[in-house]
């Protein structure tokens, strides 16, 4: 049993909470949680703060982090790109937010006839998520 069996229940109030949760959590491999812990340090020091002064709400977190690049954080893309990534995963983990699923609802025949019309390939990618989610709701291309 981990300590994240019921996720909804655990609401840490900061960053160090939060970190110190995912550190135990024994379902979780050993090397994703050291990689979050990582991720979770670095992002405080990036920030000049330390981690207990650093909310775990996600609005709050955002508006710390808006319009900042990688390098104005002191990081290499990919780095703040996992950063984000992991601190995304970690409080996801404690029901803090919920991660987009992925959208696999097939095209209905109306809708992938349509968009088999459309020439430019990129066009039609771009289309086609809004063509499932119409075939979901039943919709059809000519409402």
């Amino acid at each position: 049993m981990s300590t994240c069996d019921n996720p909804s229940s655990i609401h840490p109030g900061s960053l160090a909470v939060l970190r110190d949760r995912i550190v135990v959590d024994l379902d979780l491999p050993e090397q994703r949680r050291r990689n979050i812990a990582s991720a979770l340090s670095g992002l405080a020091k990036a920030l000049g703060r330390p981690l207990d002064a650093l909310p775990t709400e996600p609005g709050a977190l955002r508006a710390l982090m808006a319009n900042r690049s990688a390098a104005q954080m002191g990081f290499q893309p990919g780095r703040w790109r996992n950063i984000r990534s992991l601190l995304s995963s970690a409080l996801a983990r404690v029901g803090l937010v919920q991660l987009p699923a992925r959208f696999d609802t097939p095209l209905s025949l109306a809708w992938a006839a349509l968009l088999k019309k459309v020439l430019p390939q990129d066009a039609r990618f771009r289309l086609a998520r809004f063509g499932r989610w119409c075939s979901l709701e039943s919709i059809a291309p000519e409402e």
